[in-house]
């Protein structure tokens, strides 16, 4: 299984690459896996409702563009719904045994 991560705007915070980087490390003996950073969408300031639809549009559409086709998709979003590490985990070994079985 490969995972890729296709995020918006790029981690400055050393401690958050740090970490990043140690999960890729656990991980690497199981799964390949990539992190995909695109710059983000420049927001005017005090936009009004449509251009701030506008913006996050183009952003979503140039983060779609990055997604490899074929791909199961899971969004990561702060209005999402919340479930735990262990739950996600089961997603993923789900999607595992499902691409197996194709």
């Amino acid at each position: 299984m490969k995972i890729s991560i296709v995020a918006s705007g790029k981690i400055k915070e050393k401690y958050l690459r740090d970490g990043i980087n140690e999960f890729v490390k656990r991980l690497k003996p199981f799964t390949q896996l990539e992190f995909i950073e695109i710059n983000e969408e420049k927001m005017k300031d005090n936009p009004s409702p449509a251009e701030k639809k506008a913006t996050l549009t183009a952003e979503g559409e140039r983060l779609l563009k990055k997604v490899p086709a074929n791909s199961y998709l899971i969004v990561l979003d702060v209005f999402g719904k919340d479930i735990s590490s262990e739950e996600l985990s089961a997603k993923l070994i789900n999607l595992l045994y499902l691409d197996k079985a194709i």
